[in-house]
């Protein structure tokens, strides 16, 4: 099995707070519109997870000497909020990623740091269940895998 991490993808970068805050306000007008649609139909969100990882939201906590905009945390609480009042399952979605990239700030090797602020900018997304590394040896100890539950485990 081959595994290849696409870079081919490029997320939108953000950045400072103002525009943080804009592009969650344009995000929350779009996922309003269907949210009551997805909760009644139990259908997964994956086209808006995706719109809301390219916008370049999921990579505002990225310091900026990495290249990102590194929002405080007021900014990070807003954008939350903005997208939680249109539609609360996408504004909780990004919560094990945002803390998987807090801790790679905060306890990574600059390494580690390079390599996976990286690839948060491009608009890739870290999950709990999803994406699994050490920060003990070298930022390669990653492994990733992708898969799709059955309805009756969603």
């Amino acid at each position: 099995m081959t595994s290849v991490i696409n870079t081919e993808q490029k997320a939108h970068i953000i950045r400072d707070d103002q525009e943080a805050i804009a592009i969650a306000h344009e995000l929350a007008a779009e996922f309003a519109k269907g949210d009551s649609e997805r909760d009644q139909n139990r259908r997964l969100p994956a086209e808006e997870v995706q719109k809301f990882s390219q916008s370049g939201l999921w990579g505002i906590t990225v310091p900026k000497e990495y290249g990102g905009a590194f929002v405080s945390n007021v900014t990070l609480a807003e954008v939350v909020k903005i997208i939680s009042e249109a539609d609360s399952s996408l504004g909780q979605i990004p919560q094990n990623h945002l803390y998987m990239v807090e801790a790679v700030r905060l306890d990574g090797t600059d390494e580690q740091k390079k390599f996976f602020f990286d690839l948060a900018l491009q608009g890739k997304r870290f999950g709990k269940y999803r994406f699994r590394f050490t920060l003990l040896k070298h930022c390669c100890d990653v492994q990733a895998s992708l898969s799709t539950l059955p309805t009756s485990q969603v």
